[in-house]
C-alpha cells in the first residue's frame, strides 16, 4: 500500500521533499467501442493515482516546511487524435 511505502520513507529518510506523479495510460479507438471498465481503469490510473499520491505525502511535506509536487502528462492532452 502507498501509505506503508510513505511511512517507510518518512522513517528512513525523515520525510518527503518531492513527489513525481508520472503514470498514465491511454485508450485507443472510437469512443463507442471503449468499454466502461476500460474507461474507469484509465481514469483511476491517470487521475486517482495522482490524487492519492499527493494526498498521502502532503502531511509530511507540511511538517518539513514545504515540498514540490510534479505532475507529468502526455502531450496527447494538448492535441486531439484522429478518430
Amino acid at each position: 500500500r502507498l501509505q506503508d511505502v510513505i511511512a517507510q520513507i518518512v522513517e528512513n529518510c525523515s520525510g518527503v521533499d518531492t513527489l513525481l506523479n508520472n503514470a498514465g495510460i491511454g485508450l485507443a479507438g472510437p469512443v463507442e467501442d471503449i468499454a466502461l471498465e476500460d474507461w474507469l481503469r484509465q481514469q483511476a490510473i491517470n487521475l486517482d493515482g495522482m490524487f492519492h499520491g499527493t494526498r498521502h505525502v502532503i502531511a509530511t511535506m507540511h511538517e518539513r516546511g514545504g515540498g514540490s509536487t510534479i505532475n507529468i502528462s502526455s502531450t496527447v492532452g494538448f492535441k486531439a487524435l484522429p478518430a
